[in-house]
């Protein structure tokens, strides 16, 4: 690419197309020289005297041979004067023209050079012309400039800014232009330009040139650096930088940067004022006494320690060092320090370490008091009658008391490491809470077998606990054959209450109804021997008491005779029951029962049976109601047997009775049912408003479940899963 510098009058040659002094200095003698001899020649010519002699003058007496030797000798004078000429002539001819082809020799050496630097530097270039009417027009740009800017020569040569750029770009580079010739000297600054190149970040320079004749500044040169991806570079440092200020401002630690060399801290951050009390400067001033001066005397030679072996330290390594140190208020705050490598020395040992201290004097405090308060804990299950053991969660017995050992029959030593399932029979009931207790990592209780010594119940509560498992078990063995025979005795009540109620339906159906009948057609015959319409009324009121009784007995004695659960399992008994007394009590009465109340233990389906008939009873005899919904939900947790009416609700007195589950004027329907859910662990609640009133029968679910086993099973510690309970509203 051609240079716009080419032919520019910068070089003045006028000098160098003269002779030089010396050269000059030659042609003066050689003019002198010519003179004296022209002079020389000239007088003797007028004399009659040359080189001829005078001899040959004097033999030609007359006037022609006198002239005819002066033309001659001027001749001769003229003939040597051309001569010399010539010759000085030739010589100085030479002289410059060697001079000429040095000079147009330098001239192109010169424009060569131009032409490199112009095509060949990394720098991008580029020449605008001044114009006197304060125009700029560019004279050309160098080939780096055109791939930075995306402008090639061709399109900006001879063009002002506003012609070849962006109206933005070109606003900003002509202001520049202004600003370097209005201050007359060169200029640097940096620039954003959006230039067909892209948007890029720019650092220019420029320099005025002034025409020597006038001392106008005509040309504007200019370099101009790409110096985007410094500028990112510098950006994403500073942006590290702002964020490790703010890591630093925020940390709840002390942040430093310690010499290990020197026993000084090099750098400090962190929240060192709430720490120590101290600012950085504090510290600083501390130089190499910081560690004597600040560490508890006691804690000052593993400190010391500590630092020593930082030389020792590979790259990456963390090392821990724990102290005590002297707030300025005077007190000692526990540190705990992490550090790691920061820098070497040039021969391979540790300059420098990069450390964070954190406060630990509350978690020193805190595990303090949890030594204190397992050591209590300790003490409290060495003296307890209940049997404690703590499993891991590989299922190794990792604690136990005394207690527990003397009930299994093994020392301490034994069962301490030693593995559950050497101990204990896998496939027991006890065994399945306390593996179900660890994977589900939830607390469970229940009355089962014991796996340890199978001849023996235990009441067992598991706890899941960070390490695996806290056991706590008492023996309930006497007990729980007190209790089989109280609930055996209770099923033989229950079953005696259940075939006197069928003897007793059995005889108002089969007798009270039909002696009713009879005198209800007795009446009808005596009806027409009353002659008097007040008589007939009468025995119509009389029939109408009659038929009343033999239907409000022919209802009880539904009631009374249980369908068959035996055959027909809950879900259809409990349909079929709702179905005939909603025909005969003429009550909208609708309900949801799931198949999998048949998988209930008999039992139980007939408990949750008695409920609905008693509540059903309570519906019809006092509610007022017009509506009735049974609902029975059997969920993961619980079981729950819902019962609502739209009935006028409970009396204020009945409520409250209600509330606190007792008295006297919830009636022995109520009391009933309650007790039968109390054989299961279960509860019974009311729920009453004036828009009617709700029964709510709550029992857990494995207590429900047939365990065929007989080895007991397990319930959730904290009662009935929220899942499956669920408010109800009257």
């Amino acid at each position: 690419m051609r240079s716009p510098f080419h032919g520019f009058p910068w070089i003045d040659l006028k000098e160098q197309w003269l002779p030089s002094g010396r050269h000059r200095r030659v042609l003066a003698t050689c003019a002198i020289a010519l003179a004296v001899v022209l002079v020389f020649m000239t007088r003797a010519a007028w004399d009659g005297q040359g080189f001829i002699g005078h001899g040959a003058i004097a033999a030609s007496a007359g006037p022609v041979a006198a002239l005819t030797g002066r033309v001659m000798l001027g001749g001769a004078a003229l003939a040597l004067t051309g001569l010399s000429v010539s010759v000085l002539v030739s010589w100085a001819s030479r002289s410059v023209r060697t001079r000429r082809i040095a000079a147009e020799s330098r001239l192109g050496l010169a424009e060569a050079r131009l032409a490199s630097l112009w095509n060949d530097t990394f720098e991008g270039l580029f020449v605008v012309a001044v114009r006197p009417d304060g125009r700029f027009i560019f004279e050309g740009v160098n080939p780096v400039h055109e791939r930075g800017t995306g402008l090639t020569s061709t399109a900006v040569a001879g063009k002002e800014p506003h012609e070849c750029m962006p109206p933005e770009a070109a606003a900003s580079v002509t202001e520049r232009y202004r600003e370097c010739v209005r201050l007359g000297h060169a200029i640097i600054y940096d620039e954003v330009l959006d230039l067909p190149g892209g948007r890029k970040h720019w650092r220019t320079s420029l320099s005025p040139v002034r025409d020597p004749g006038t001392g106008e500044i005509v040309l504007l040169v200019g370099t101009s650096r790409d110096v985007t991806e410094a500028r990112r570079a510098q950006e994403e440092i500073e942006r590290n930088r702002q964020l490790l200020q703010r890591v630093v401002s925020a940390s709840p630690g002390i942040l430093y940067v310690f010499d290990a060399q020197e026993h000084r801290n090099a750098f400090l951050g962190g929240d060192i004022d709430r720490v120590l009390g101290y600012s950085p400067e504090d510290v600083r001033a501390m130089g190499g006494e910081v560690l004597a001066r600040l560490v508890h005397p006691d804690d000052i030679p593993h400190v010391m320690n500590h630092v020593g072996a930082m030389v020792d330290l590979e790259d990456g390594e963390v090392t821990t060092v724990e102290y005590r140190m002297k707030h300025a208020s005077g007190h000692y705050q526990c540190l705990r320090s992490k550090e790691t490598v920061f820098s070497r020395t040039p021969d391979g040992r540790v300059s420098r370490v990069l450390g964070v201290a954190i406060d630990i004097s509350d978690l020193k405090a805190a595990q303090d008091q949890a030594i204190e308060v397992n050591e209590r804990l300790q003490s409290v299950l060495t003296s307890v009658s209940d049997c404690y053991l703590t499993l891991d969660r590989t299922y190794r017995v990792t604690d136990m008391n005394e207690a527990a050992g003397q009930w299994v029959g093994i020392d301490r030593a034994r069962m301490l490491g030693a593995c559950l399932w050497d101990l204990c029979d896998p496939a027991s009931g006890c065994s399945r809470i306390i593996r179900k207790g660890m994977e589900e990592r939830h607390g469970l209780a229940g009355a089962v077998s014991s796996g340890m010594r199978p001849d023996r119940w235990i009441d067992l509560r598991v706890y899941p606990s960070a390490e695996g498992l806290s056991v706590f078990f008492s023996d309930i063995t006497e007990h729980h054959a007190a209790q089989a025979a109280v609930d055996d005795l209770s099923r033989r009540i229950l079953r005696l209450q259940d075939e006197e109620r069928q003897r007793i339906a059995g005889e108002l159906h089969d007798s009270t109804v039909q002696h009713l009948v009879a005198v209800s057609l007795n009446l009808m015959r005596l009806q027409k021997h009353l002659p008097t319409d007040e008589g007939q009324s009468l025995m119509e009121e009389i029939k109408g008491s009659v038929e009343e009784a033999v239907r409000e007995i022919r209802i009880f004695t539904y009631l009374l005779r249980p369908p068959g659960l035996e055959s027909g399992g809950l879900a259809a008994s409990l349909k079929g029951f709702v179905t005939g007394f909603a025909r005969r009590t003429e009550l909208d009465i609708s309900a949801r029962i799931p198949d999998e109340a048949d998988d209930l233990a008999f039992e139980l389906q007939h408990t949750l049976m008695r409920v609905v008939q008693e509540a059903l009873t309570n519906i019809y005899r006092h509610a007022g109601a017009s509506r009735a919904i049974v609902d029975l939900r059997i969920g993961r947790e619980a079981i729950k047997l819902r019962i609502f009416d739209d009935g006028r609700g409970l009396a204020q007195g009945v409520r409250a009775a209600a509330a606190i589950a007792q008295g006297s004027l919830l009636g022995v329907g109520v009391a009933g049912m309650r007790a039968r859910l109390l054989r299961f662990g279960g509860s019974l609640r009311l729920l009453s408003s004036h828009r009617g009133t709700m029964v709510v029968a709550s029992l857990p679910h494995a207590s429900g479940r047939t365990d065929a086993s007989g080895q007991g099973s397990a319930t959730a510690v904290s009662g009935v899963s929220p899942s499956a309970t669920g408010a109800a509203g009257g």
